[in-house]
């Protein structure tokens, strides 16, 4: 009787496990903030999980497979501040992240020349 009871409660716990949703898939953009234009190959980093990808051209990402769970999301871009947000899900979502993009401009470059003549 205390086998067949242990036995249950092993079967019981194994299906609860096993019923958790690990088909989710995150997906979105990566943009930038002012004007929406999308930020080609910007890094997404799951700091929980240890894995990251790389937008397309587009700026388009997807994470498949994942857990329901909460998640530290970074994002990078060249030229942008990083960001770091934190997700809850139990389903599949989209999302856009959106950088605030620097354009690195030099206002003036100045350049200086001296001819030294020497005399033999």
């Amino acid at each position: 009787m205390l086998h067949n009871i242990i036995l249950s409660f092993l079967l019981f716990v194994n299906i609860h496990i096993n019923a958790q949703n690990c088909n989710i898939q995150v997906k979105g953009y990566i943009l930038d903030e002012h004007d929406n234009t999308a930020l080609d190959y910007a890094t997404v980093y799951i700091q929980e999980l240890e894995i990251g990808t790389t937008a397309d051209s587009n700026g388009y990402f997807i994470f498949n497979n994942l857990c329901a769970g909460k998640y530290t999301f970074i994002i990078e871009h060249l030229g942008c501040e990083p960001d770091t947000i934190l997700l809850s899900f139990s389903k599949s979502i989209t999302k856009n992240f959106y950088l605030e993009h620097h354009a690195e401009e030099l206002a003036e470059i100045i350049t200086t020349a001296s001819k030294i003549d020497k005399e033999n």
